[in-house]
This record gives structure tokens, sequence and C-alpha cells, in this order.
């Protein structure tokens, strides 16, 4: 049988096993710090797992707060300047992930690439797959506020020029009857839908609220979305030769012109927004009051948690979340520096109990961040062009600010059918692994193995260390390493036997399909 084949069987059904019976026992403090990492970065190898047990998770915290911010704009200028001109359309994609393997903020950048996923903007808009440095800079400004203010945040990217394109709000201006002119409505639906209260009324803990006929309260209605509309018309593009043309500056917040917004009181959310305003208060006291609402704290709380713990929290987990989202300890609500705190150092992740399916993209940079050498170069250079991710850029099924609609690669509670539904269960990242996009994702796993000019360290080599016969317990040390599980299960010892017995006597064969193997396993690809 294909290996691929039997490599798939094997981690399905091993995937299904370790969601639903997830292993508890954490014996070992560097397991707990691995696993920790595996959570909060984009992969780390035994030198951070060692620092951390050091250091302490206090410390640790406190330096990717002060961790200078990487720059994605700068990446994509360095990479655009040096590609081929078929490959500069993928700038950003290298700049990504250069920014990913080698940026220093790594808890910053996991937050940035969670919260691109909940302020979606994509470059399958037909005007921004021109803008991709417009793209760069909006990826950048999550960077600057990952670990800052939602209060901010929300301000900042409902003006970015990329946000003001892909959901309208740009050059949206007060109502004229008589010309047909009405405010734009994408925007003002979304920032309620998706960015922060979401479509029901929700309890603290992320339960639904539900009336007398036992069906779920809207959180707001069809007259609110208008109104939000008013309130948000007026935005037009910096440096624009006039109203309506986008000839302006891509780089700078959209500046109001009073002229085009809606100056009259509106009344959302049962908060009146009085006469007389300018675009700017309206837009602050919009926020100000979508951050207020109890349903946001929940709502945001549940997301950020299925993007780095487990798609499925318990009802307390997300209440204990919350709590912190209302309020850090200070009297600040909206403060992500905490609330990232709160989800990973949460008992319920702390003592085992929350398991999680890698997003796609995550595993593939998992796998190259633990096997690849450590860059020493003082500038940036393209890495690894055979497995560059401008190669996959039109059908790699999960890239930064490039889903097909405003809600994301997938929905909070997608699941696959099967046993994991039948549980009432979520795993919103595996149902992006279904049917071809497993081969195809699996494809280019094996790539990244078996490619030579991938610069791989050289204990990962074929013709390393593996290829000497080294011994059997080597091979599993270092496989280890690559494994988000806290220790290999029977069956991923038996398959590796299994492979040194067919391959024994081809070690290079042996070493990519045992390699292939580790990439393809639920160890690799479930965080418990």
């Amino acid at each position: 049988m294909d290996r691929k084949r039997i490599f798939s069987q094997f981690l399905i059904l091993s995937i299904l096993v370790i969601i639903l019976f997830p292993i508890r026992v954490f014996a070992e403090n560097s397991i707990n710090a691995k696993r920790f990492l595996f959570q909060s970065t984009f992969g780390e190898k035994q030198q951070k797992i060692s620092e951390l047990e050091e250091i302490g998770v206090d410390e640790w915290f406190q330096r990717q707060y002060n961790s200078p911010i990487t720059s994605h704009i700068e990446l994509y200028d360095y990479y655009f300047s040096k590609l081929s001109s078929a490959d500069k359309p993928y700038s950003r994609n290298q700049a990504w992930l250069h920014a990913t393997l080698n940026g220093q903020d790594q808890l910053r950048q996991r937050m940035a690439f969670a919260l691109s996923q909940i302020f979606v903007v994509s470059r399958q808009h037909d005007v921004l797959s021109d803008h991709e440095r417009a793209l760069a800079s909006y990826y950048d400004l999550l960077s600057q506020h990952a670990l800052g203010n939602y209060r901010e945040l929300l301000i900042e990217v409902a003006k970015h020029p990329a946000m003001g394109r892909y959901l309208d709000m740009m050059f949206s201006q007060k109502a004229i009857p008589e010309e047909s002119i009405k405010p734009n409505e994408n925007f003002a639906r979304e920032i309620m839908q998706l960015m922060t209260i979401g479509p029901v009324l929700l309890n603290m803990d992320g339960s639904t609220i539900k009336d007398n006929s036992g069906e779920p309260i809207l959180a707001y209605d069809e007259q609110d979305v208008p109104e939000v509309a008013r309130i948000l018309s007026g935005w037009g593009m910096t440096d624009a030769s006039s109203w309506g043309v986008m000839d302006g500056d891509w780089f700078q917040p959209m500046t109001p012109s009073e002229n085009y917004h809606d100056r009259e009181s509106k009344y959302v959310l049962n908060t009146h927004f009085p006469s007389g305003r300018s675009a700017q208060q309206d837009l602050e006291q919009l926020v100000d009051t979508l951050l207020s609402h109890p349903n946001t704290a929940p709502f945001v709380s549940f997301r950020l948690i299925q993007r780095f713990t487990t798609s499925n929290p318990s009802p307390e987990y997300i209440e204990r979340v919350a709590s912190v989202f209302v309020d850090n300890g200070d009297g600040v609500t909206g403060d992500l520096y905490s609330v990232i705190q709160a989800i990973l150092m949460d008992s319920e992740n702390v003592e085992g109990r929350a398991t999680k399916f890698k997003e796609p993209l995550i595993a593939v940079v998992n796998f190259i961040r633990i096997s690849r050498k450590e860059e020493t170069a003082s500038s940036p250079r393209d890495f690894y062009p055979s497995v560059s991710l401008a190669k996959y850029h039109d059908n790699w099924i999960q890239l930064p600010l490039n889903s097909a609609t405003v809600f994301n690669f997938y929905q909070p509670t997608d699941v696959p059918k099967g046993i994991i539904a039948d549980n009432g269960l979520y795993s919103p990242e595996q149902t992006l692994m279904l049917g071809d996009n497993y081969k195809y994702v699996m494809d280019r796993m094996n790539g990244l193995i078996t490619n030579s000019n991938f610069d791989l360290h050289r204990e990962y080599e074929c013709n390393g260390s593996w290829n000497r016969g080294t011994p059997t317990e080597n091979d599993l040390k270092l496989a280890l390493q690559f494994l988000s599980t806290q220790a290999m299960s029977k069956e991923f010892y038996d398959g590796y036997h299994y492979l040194h017995n067919e391959y024994g006597h081809n070690p290079r064969a042996r070493c990519g399909s045992f390699k292939f193997f580790i990439a393809s396993s639920p160890e690799f690809w479930v965080i418990e």
C-alpha cells in the first residue's frame, strides 16, 4: 500500500482518539514547557524549551512583550527588491515566512495571525490583489496592537485603507435620497457580527441566551446596521485627488471628510449618538459602545482560545478569560496582553485538558522552525526558494490574509462529519484537511523533507546522522523534538519499527519515510 495512504489512515484514526480521549499526564517540566511553546509560538527547539524552564513563564511573557516588533512591510520591501519578476507579487508571503521563522516576537506574531482571522481582509479581493504592500502594512498594524488594547486595535483597523476597501467603508457617505445614495453597510455589519458582539446574545461563558420559546435572542437587529453605517460615513483615502478616487496613500489611516459624514443623531444598541459629532467622535463612541457590550468579551475570548489552545473550551474556561477581557485587574477592558496570558495559563490548559488540531500553515512552519538551521546572517535572505510559500500562493489552502471570504478559512463551530461531530465537538482547523486538501498538504510536507535545497540542520538531514545507521533510540530522540505530545504513543513507536524493518537496507529511504511519518502523525498535528 502507498505509504501516504497508510499514514493518512493512521493520522485520521489517531487524531480522533487524541481529541476524544486526551492523555492528561504531564510528569516532566520540560514537556510542559514544550507544549506551552507549541501553543504560544510557531514552534521552538530544545534550546528555547530549556531557556523557558530556566527563566520561568512570567519572565518569558515579559521578554516577548518587550521584543522588537518584526516589520512585515520592511521584509516585503526587501523581498520585492530581490525576487524575480515572476515572484515579486508573492513578496508578502516570503515576508510573512521570514517573520514567523526568525522574529523574536513569537507571541506577538502568533497573536497577529490569530487576529488576522478575526479582522479579515484578503488578497482575493479584486482591488487588494494589486496592493500586497498595503496588506503587509495592515499585518503590521495587527502586530503592533497584538499585545495592546482591543479598543485601539478596533479603531485603527476601521481606519486602515485595506479594511476600508475590503469592506467598503472607504468613501462611504451620508445618504442623499434624491440621488439614491446611502452609506455602505458592509463594515457596519461585520464590525458587530464578526469583530465584537456576534449575532446572538451570549452569557459570560459563551453560551447562547434564548427566549421563552427556546430561540436565540439576536444581539442586534437590522435597524442597527444602517445606523452604524451612518456613524461610519465620511471616511476617505488620505491624499486622494478627490472623493471616491483611490489614488491616495494606502499606508496612512483614512481621514474623515465631514461634508460626507452624517452628523445627525443616531441610535444604536440602545445608545444615543448626539447630532453634530465629527466622524472621529462617532467612531470612538461606536467602538466604546461595542467594547462595553456584555457579548464582546465572551465572543472574542472564545475565538482567541480556539486559535491558541483548544477548539472546545469549557464554559468555565471561556468565562475566566472573558472576565480578564472585561477587567485586567487594573480596571482596563480589552487588554490583549493580559488576555493571552489568561488563555495560556488557565488551569484547563495547564493541566492538560485542552487539545487542539494545528492549522495547516502553522504545522508547516512548525516543521521548518524545528528542523532548519539557525539563521545567522545580519540581513534577510530568500529562505528556501525551493519550498517558498510563493510557489503555493494561488492554491495553498491557508495563507495569511488570503481567505476566500470575510468569514475566514473556517467558522469557529465547523467540524468534519463523523465521530467528532457526533460527540458535539468542534474542530474547524481539521476541515481544511479533508479530501484532496490532506494529500496536497502532505505533498508540501514531503517536499520540505525530500528537497535537497531545504536548509536542514545537519542532525535532521538524511545524509547526516540518520544515514549512518544511527541507533533507533537516537532516531526517536530526534523525532520527539517535532512532536506536540508529551510522549510517543505505542502506535507511533510501532510505526517507526515497521519503517525501520521495511527500509532497513536503504538508510536514506528509511530516513525520508520516517520523517514523513513524523510529519503525518497525530503526535505532530495535535497539541494535547
